[in-house]
């Protein structure tokens, strides 16, 4: 039986209840409160279904990157939280953004474009509803304005809003869908 989990409280700051929403909703596929690599090979057969050969290595090679960098073995959403309170090398954040990016860009051609941002998505059971207006929100620039592909440098600072920012109107907060 998996540990019990504090659900989001309203007190919380906002950094927190995204990194509780990103661990729930893209990390832990079963919804048990522990991620395990059967959560992930359960995401591999869903990304399978939906995407194309190369889309599909890609994805897969992404994922058994990320899952090397967090653990060997499972992650609690307690030890998930408590990475982001621990001091980080920075190189582990960056390999971890990294293959989130792989993730999100399957075509690599290194831009994540809408089509490709809400077709991901629905690997995580986000509606297509959901993920267009999310990328209307990342997909523009620090003053407002539109662009029409996520590059790298623009995704690194997206990934910085959704895990450091207690702001809930910035561009970053809605870079994996929704979080209330």
């Amino acid at each position: 039986m998996p540990p019990s989990i504090s659900h989001s409280s309203s007190h919380d700051p906002f950094s927190i209840r995204k990194r509780r929403y990103f661990f729930r909703n893209i990390l832990d596929i079963d919804r048990d409160g522990i991620v395990r690599w059967k959560d992930l090979e359960e995401l591999l057969v869903r990304v399978e279904i939906l995407a194309r050969k190369d889309e599909f290595i890609r994805s897969k090679m992404a994922l058994i990157g990320l899952w090397h960098d967090l653990t060997d073995s499972q992650i609690s959403e307690t030890d998930w939280l408590e990475l982001w309170n621990e001091k980080k090398e920075e190189k582990d954040e960056e390999s971890m953004v990294d293959h989130v990016f792989t993730l999100l860009d399957p075509s690599g051609d290194g831009l994540i474009d809408e089509s490709e941002y809400v077709h991901v998505l629905a690997f995580f059971g986000k509606s297509r509803d959901e993920a267009m207006t999310c990328f209307d929100s990342i997909g523009r620039t620090p003053l407002g304005e539109p662009i029409f592909a996520i590059d790298s440098k623009r995704f690194i600072s997206l990934w910085k809003e959704f895990f450091y920012s207690d702001d809930p109107s910035s561009h970053g907060s809605r870079l994996f869908g929704i979080v209330d």
